[in-house]
């Protein structure tokens, strides 16, 4: 790739951004407010600081300080002429004091009396004649003029302030035409100014009008969202099954149960009426012998009624027998020689 090629690149990249300015970089501006688009590609210049780092502050009132280090970057590098003024509430040393010096030298600003009051808004007249003056100095060429004419039912075409108008409204055209009445001496807000200023910058430096015509182009307001209504399911189609996943556990199948069957109820028999039967008398049945019979007829023998108990008798005493006499065992028979003489009563205990 070419060296030219490069700087083709890099040019556009660097229009690209030009193109398309941070709006997100302040919270409370508007992206499709063209006042709010210039003063967000306005403070990523740096040319208008925001308040803080999150909020432009736009209905703020702003400080002839502001104003004039608006003017100062405004002027840029151009060498003009100019001369020290010091002023008695910015003396040497005040951080406000070079931008003060510089556009009260090339009267782009006037003081009021001997004080600069640089903390006081600036009034809508004020800085109309400041943007005319600065496009003066710059040598700005105009474009063609308005036609036709706007005028201010509240400025007259005869007074002195009227030329200067007629100059930012219909020639310069910096100034967005009011709807009636301008109000030259109100307070001019950090919005209204950065569109004034915006428009004056597109004049200076030809590299700003992309810039300024991208921020003025209108957008359209996004349109509501409409979600479509949910289509009512038809009675004939049935939704698929949903399938199981591998991941998840299935859900338990619920069986409908069978419609249960009315069975016939059997219609009722008519039960006979018979008669009562008259209790019979109880006869004692006689007692039956419990011989066995002698043949088998092969048929279950009829159940022989069992005998009521008799008492049984009372025993008997049966009649003693006397105690038999003791025998005592005879003794040893004596030899002869040794026999003793029996006794008158040994023959008869043998006999009895």
């Amino acid at each position: 790739m070419t060296r030219r090629r490069l700087a083709l690149v890099a040019a556009a990249l660097s229009l690209q951004g030009l193109l398309a300015p941070d709006l997100g970089a302040y919270e409370d501006l508007d992206t499709r407010a063209v006042p709010d688009r210039i003063a967000a590609a306005l403070g990523q210049r740096g040319i208008l600081a925001a308040a803080d780092d999150m909020r432009f502050m736009g209905t703020s009132r702003l400080t002839r300080y502001e104003v004039a280090g608006a003017l100062v970057k405004l002027l840029g590098g151009e060498e003009a002429p100019s001369q020290v003024v010091v002023w008695s509430d910015s003396p040497s040393g005040h951080p406000d004091m070079p931008a003060v010096s510089r556009v009260t030298s090339l009267q782009l600003m006037t003081g009021r009396g001997t004080r600069f009051e640089g903390l006081s808004p600036v009034t809508r007249e004020e800085l109309v004649r400041s943007l005319v003056r600065l496009l003066e100095v710059r040598s700005s060429a105009p474009p063609a003029r308005l036609v036709p004419a706007v005028a201010c039912a509240d400025v007259p075409t005869s007074g002195p302030f009227w030329k200067i108008l007629d100059r930012a409204l219909n020639l310069w055209q910096i100034v967005p035409p009011p709807a009636g009445t301008f109000r030259p001496k109100d307070a001019l807000t950090r919005l209204e100014a950065a569109s004034w200023m915006g428009r004056t910058l597109a004049l200076i430096d030809p590299d700003w009008a992309p810039v300024l015509q991208e921020a003025m182009r209108p957008v359209a307001p996004p349109s509501p969202l409409v979600m479509p209504s949910p289509a009512a399911p038809s009675p004939a189609t049935r939704s698929p099954a949903p399938v199981a996943s591998p991941l998840t556990t299935p859900r338990p199948v619920v069986s409908t149960p069978p419609t249960p069957r009315a069975l016939p109820t059997p219609s009722p028999r008519p039960v006979p009426v018979t008669a009562t039967p008259a209790p019979s008398p109880i006869v004692t049945p006689r007692p039956v012998s419990t011989r066995a019979p002698l043949w088998s007829t092969g048929t279950s023998p009829a159940p022989t009624p069992t005998r009521a108990p008799t008492a049984a008798p009372e025993p008997v005493p049966m009649p003693t027998e006397p105690p038999r006499p003791t025998i005592a065992p005879s003794p040893p028979t004596p030899l002869a020689s040794q026999a003793p003489t029996p006794g008158p009563g040994t023959e008869a205990n043998a006999q009895g």
